[in-house]
């Protein structure tokens, strides 16, 4: 059986410095922290980045993942900046973002020349030493199951995971079917109809449970986005994710 470790995106408490960040991680049952390019580590700021390295590794808590905002097609330049950066926190994976269009709206000259960019960002993360990964999103080539399907078998890349919103447990499901040996990590949240309408994670474990069962190799588990953006809460769902991945 697969080994799920249970980690924090830290866009979960973008309004925190990083360190408040990780002193609530370290105050949980999570092990390890994506560390956001937006806000905690910007692509590019190696200072900061060799600081939370060094705190996180006196914490005792890992990176195993970068979550960079580079879409594919924007400037390599601004990819490899990102993969600098994950290099220097240490983590291993690259979160990035396929395109800025759904994939079903993308022409065939546009399917193309993402392909295409892919390989080549997959080629300049080589030089780092890290693994560049799509984000599972509306607005990207991701953004549906056949389009997915597509992508993930004419490029290198791999994929995280997150339930989309609104989808069914059957829709999810099929999802990491898709996604299945190039997964790469899952991001973890539960919500109602939207973004800002949040639910307990403890309410969404029956389902979660089901999406473990599917999960095809060794992976982390970040929780992302909780209710009320509240510290208390990331550490009542982090305690329901370490149930969820310890019984999976």
């Amino acid at each position: 059986m697969p080994t799920i470790r249970p980690g924090l995106c830290s866009v979960t408490l973008r309004q925190l410095p990083w360190r408040d960040v990780l002193n609530v991680v370290m105050n949980s049952p999570l092990e390890g922290i994506e560390w956001g390019g937006d806000v905690h580590a910007p692509a590019g700021n190696v200072s900061i980045a060799k600081k939370i390295r060094d705190a996180c590794k006196e914490a005792n808590i890992e990176t195993p993942s970068y979550g960079s905002y580079f879409r594919l097609g924007e400037p390599i330049d601004e990819a490899k900046r990102a993969f600098e950066t994950a290099a220097v926190l240490g983590a291993e994976t690259v979160r990035i973002w396929g395109g800025s269009k759904n994939g079903p709206e993308l022409t065939e000259s546009e399917w193309s020349d993402l392909v295409l960019a892919a390989e080549e960002v997959s080629q300049a993360a080589t030089e780092f030493g890290v693994v560049p990964a799509l984000e599972w999103h509306s607005g990207t080539v991701t953004s549906s199951i056949e389009t997915s399907r597509r992508f993930l078998a004419e490029s290198s890349l791999l994929s995280y995971w997150q339930p989309p919103v609104l989808a069914s447990d059957e829709e999810c499901l099929e999802g990491i079917r898709v996604v299945n040996d190039k997964l790469a990590h899952l991001h973890v949240f539960h919500w109602a109809t939207s973004f800002t309408d949040r639910l307990t994670l403890a309410d969404g474990e029956a389902r979660w449970l089901k999406f473990f069962s599917l999960v095809p190799r060794d992976c982390w588990a970040f929780l992302e986005f909780v209710l009320n953006d509240s510290t208390e809460q990331v550490v009542k769902d982090a305690e329901v994710l370490l149930r969820l991945v310890t019984t999976h």
